[in-house]
């Protein structure tokens, strides 16, 4: 009995009673799909290691680079009263440097998801729109 919407036990049973000719090309048609579900799930999980790869190489060179702009003898703020050690202001330091290296990470990244989605749009305008042919 043909109809134009299933729920998942009635295509179930359906299948169950059907001839097994028509359970083998539903079965294939789940198959397939099942198939293209892994696909999207390892390309995502894929893109989100090499964004996270970009994110922590981004980190690193700009902490590096911010890190060799320092000398050896530069001066810390200082916190607190004069019962605090000078050495906390070195973690204040640090501190405000992780915080513009992590945004400055970020906007490259950012930047380059941008530009990706920009080239995947231009991409999806070259595709054929309407029905396929027969």
């Amino acid at each position: 009995m043909p109809r134009s919407s299933w729920s998942a036990g009635e295509l179930r049973r359906e299948c169950l009673s059907s001839t097994a000719s028509t359970s083998r090309v539903i079965g294939f048609r789940w198959m397939r799909w099942g198939e293209i579900s892994s696909a999207r799930r390892v390309s995502g999980a894929l893109g989100l290691a090499v964004l996270t790869a970009l994110l922590t190489t981004q980190q690193a060179q700009q902490l590096a680079g911010r890190a060799s702009l320092l000398h050896a003898n530069s001066p810390t703020p200082a916190i607190g009263g004069p019962a605090v050690p000078d050495w906390v202001g070195a973690y204040a330091l640090y501190q405000q440097t992780q915080l513009q290296v992590f945004v400055g990470a970020i906007d490259d990244l950012f930047l380059i998801a941008a530009g990706l989605s920009a080239l995947d749009a231009l991409g999806a305008l070259l595709l054929r729109s309407g029905p396929a042919s027969a």
